[in-house]
């Protein structure tokens, strides 16, 4: 029976040795500044990207292996004045990585979209804009498929959501995690996405 409770008690334990700390932070190419704190800002019309470390991963000692690059996840949340965490839509796409001693890395970007009103509201602006340029043929051929189907402009609208969020990164190697972090960001309203049609008239 001690047998048994010891083991129930390990598991915790045991779950949570299964990775380790991973440090992460918004890359400075993204980070327009930074709040009294010390959170990074970043541009709602800008790609944000983050790095996460970890220790680096022994090397494969059997003839003929190899090692994979690292890869990344995470789960975005928004934070309330009163510091409540709400979860919201995000896309993740890693772009690379490196080894520099005993410290291995994976850079990757996220992007958090707009609600569904906001986004349909960034389509409908921005089908406005083309009808106001000096639209040649093929513009105009453009601009009646997209009234036809303005949602097929949904997957084009990188337009990021403003506010404080939490980000909760995990380091893969293949499907294992081996490494958890979290960092701060807050994005700033710098722009609208439609707004690009109105700059290049």
């Amino acid at each position: 029976m001690k047998y048994l409770l010891l083991q129930f008690l390990l598991l915790p334990t045991l779950a949570l040795a299964e990775h380790g700390p991973a440090s992460c932070e918004i890359a400075h190419r993204s980070v327009v500044s930074r709040t009294a704190s010390g959170i990074a800002q970043v541009g709602n019309l800008e790609l944000i990207q983050i790095r996460c470390s970890v220790g680096a991963r022994p090397f494969p000692l059997k003839p003929g292996s190899f090692r994979n690059g690292l890869k990344a996840d995470a789960a975005i949340y928004s934070l309330s004045a009163d510091g409540a965490r709400k979860p919201v839509p995000s896309e993740v796409n890693s772009s690379g990585g490196g080894l520099d001693g005993d410290t291995e890395w994976v850079d990757f970007y996220i992007h958090i979209p707009l609600d569904a009103a906001e986004r349909d509201a960034e389509i409908r602006a921005y089908i406005a804009n083309l009808e106001k340029s000096e639209a040649d043929a093929h513009l105009q051929e453009y601009i009646r498929l997209l009234r036809k189907n303005p949602q097929a402009l949904a997957p084009m609208i990188s337009q990021n959501r403003a506010g404080r969020f939490e980000v909760d990164c995990r380091v893969l190697d293949g499907e294992a995690v081996i490494g958890v972090g979290t960092v701060d960001l807050e994005v700033l309203f710098k722009g609208r996405f439609s707004d690009a049609v109105a700059r290049t008239k």
